[in-house]
């Protein structure tokens, strides 16, 4: 679901009013999208020191 569309079914006339509110529910978003960014761009996989 886009940010978007989640700030329209909550009744948020600004969906950055919805990231404000919302975003600490999404604690793996920032490595999500950096995996999204790395496949687009042609990079390999690195396995993060947490995944050991």
């Amino acid at each position: 679901m886009s940010i978007t569309e989640l700030s329209e079914y909550l009744g948020h006339h600004d969906p950055a009013f919805t990231l404000r509110q919302y975003t600490h529910l999404l604690p793996n978003s920032f490595e999500r999208a950096r995996e999204a960014i790395d496949r687009h761009m042609g990079f390999p996989r690195v396995a993060m020191a947490t995944e050991a």
